[in-house]
């Protein structure tokens, strides 16, 4: 029987270990609990389908990598880190970054990231920062961050992760730019 605490990170694994020689569109739930030894039951009671799996690991990942590093040091540093984290597991996110339609990751990366750096401005400068430059240029800028990275994934990842991370740092429309410096 799968802890409580772990069940979520077991499932994650599971579907982590299968996307290595089978690809993502072709996993079922059925396959992934089969693999770790869960019922079905469990995997809905955590999850709605496989692509919120996938997209809980990478949400809850980013967000405990960002919370813990982003008053620490440049913020070139934590998209860096956040891409290493990507590069750590390359094979599994290069497979579902390719994934079309509306549920895919490449949505839900580019939604994440948006979210990430709307709320972060509010809370930290207020509701009136947010004006409708700045809403373009978040959503601009995560367009952007999103593709280079996805597009990095498929190349061969040949740049490293804190070079990607300064290069989209950069990138960064000045306006945007000024809230994370």
């Amino acid at each position: 029987m799968l802890n409580k605490k772990d069940t979520r990170q077991i499932l994650v694994e599971s579907l982590i270990e299968l996307s290595q020689t089978k690809p993502i569109e072709k996993i079922s739930v059925c396959d992934i609990v089969r693999n770790c030894g869960a019922g079905r039951q469990t995997f809905y009671n955590h999850f709605k389908d496989k692509y919120d799996l996938i997209n809980w690991f990478y949400n809850s990942t980013v967000d405990n990598i960002i919370e813990q590093y982003k008053d620490k040091g440049p913020w070139a540093d934590v998209i860096g880190l956040t891409i290493s984290f990507i590069y750590e597991y390359r094979k599994f996110f290069g497979n579902v970054i390719s994934e079309e339609g509306q549920e895919s990751f490449f949505n839900a990366f580019y939604e994440h990231t948006k979210h990430f750096y709307t709320e972060y401005v509010r809370s930290n400068y207020g509701e009136a920062a947010l004006t409708e430059e700045l809403l373009f240029d978040i959503k601009f800028n995560c367009h952007g961050a999103v593709c280079m990275d996805k597009e990095w994934l498929k190349s061969g990842m040949k740049e490293p992760p804190t070079v990607i991370g300064t290069r989209i740092a950069n990138a960064m429309p000045q306006s945007l730019k000024k809230y994370f410096e």
